[in-house]
Parts: C-alpha cells; structure tokens; sequence
C-alpha cells in the first residue's frame, strides 16, 4: 500500500467509533503492525512488559508466551527485539494507563473493549474489523497487508535484506524476499534518478 492509503485507512478507524477508548486501541493496533511489521498474532499475544524504552529508541520483545492464553497468539516466527520509536512505546503506555480496561486476569496489551472487557483478543475480531474498516474507506486493508507494506518500505529506504529478515522475523531470507516488491513510486523516482545521470553522459 502507499503512504497516502496507509494514513487514508488510519484515519478511518475514527469513523468506526464514537467511543474513545476503543478508537485509541484500534488506531493503536493499526500503527503498532504498521511500523512494527509483526504478524497479528504477534500483536494480539505482546503482554505489558514485553517492550522497554531505551536512550534512543523502544523495543518490542516478541516472544512465545507458556502458557497461551489463546491459539491465536502463537508467534510463528523467530522470537525476537524490535527497535521502534520512542513514540510509540509512549502511545503503549498512554493506552495502558488511560483506555485499556482490565479484567485483573489477562496481561495482553490489546483488549476487548465492549464484549468482556479486559479479556484478551482473538484473530476473528480483527478480521471483522479490518473488513469494516476496507468497506468504511473504500481501500482493502487486512493486517498482513501492513506487514508487507513495513517489509517493502524498509527495503525502499536500503535496508540490509539480512536486517529485514530478522525484523520480520524469517527463519529463511527466501520467505522475505516476497516483501521486497518495490511500489511504482519508487521505482519511478529510480529512474528519474538514472535519466538525471544517463543526460549528463548524452552523445552530442
């Protein structure tokens, strides 16, 4: 997806609620798999204190929790850290503290907020969620979408393949390559790019 889409749809979320609370968990949710990169598994079973905040950057800690509280937060992937800004890991703790209800049992960061609140989610929400949202913006958005745009994004920018691969979490460089398809907006300011060099060496 493009830059505009993504803010497009993230903006969108608003229109779904009128409830605070729920709207600040779900553009939560929205941000943290967009610039994380993580799988909505990984998302849905990230428990508070599984991030810190360090000198310059956050960090996520993915990892396999025992026991589960549900199938759906299994992480199928590498555990690993994920740097992060700063911001985000403050926009964590602001949820935590202001918005996230708790039931005193679950430890997941993100909650159900209207059907037993404090309990942890499961993927079938997110989906209908997500679904609501593509239909509310007229964009189709699931979460592994947002996956894919954080992998391209970041090989668009230079990233290291070897550094993407631990990002997202692959135990073969095979598996992240299918992330690396590069958006006609970056192939198209390569080429301006090469025809700005290629007039300077024109035969005359």
């Amino acid at each position: 997806m493009t830059r505009e889409q993504v803010e497009k749809l993230y903006q969108g979320l608003e229109m779904l609620q009128s409830d605070e609370s729920l709207n600040a968990r779900n553009q939560l949710l929205f941000r943290f798999l967009y610039e994380t990169g993580c799988r909505i598994s990984e998302a849905l079973g990230l428990r508070i204190g599984d991030y810190e905040i360090q000198t310059k950057v956050g960090v996520i800690k993915v990892k396999e929790h025992d026991p589960l509280y549900h199938k759906d937060h299994n992480i199928k992937s590498l555990e690993r850290e994920i740097p992060v800004s700063r911001d985000i890991v403050f926009a964590i703790e602001d949820y935590i503290l202001y918005h996230r209800p708790d039931d005193g049992k679950h430890l997941t960061i993100f909650v159900n907020h209207e059907t037993s609140p404090g309990q942890y989610m499961i993927r079938d929400t997110i989906t209908k969620l997500f679904n609501k949202l593509s239909e509310q913006v007229g964009i189709k958005c699931t979460p592994h979408m947002l996956r894919h745009t954080h992998g391209t994004e970041l090989t668009e920018s230079g990233f290291d393949m070897r550094y993407v691969q631990d990002r997202l979490g692959h135990n073969d460089v095979k598996s992240t390559s299918k992330y690396q398809h590069l958006s006609l907006e970056a192939k198209t300011t390569a080429y301006e790019s090469f025809m700005r060099q290629r007039r300077s060496a024109e035969l005359n």
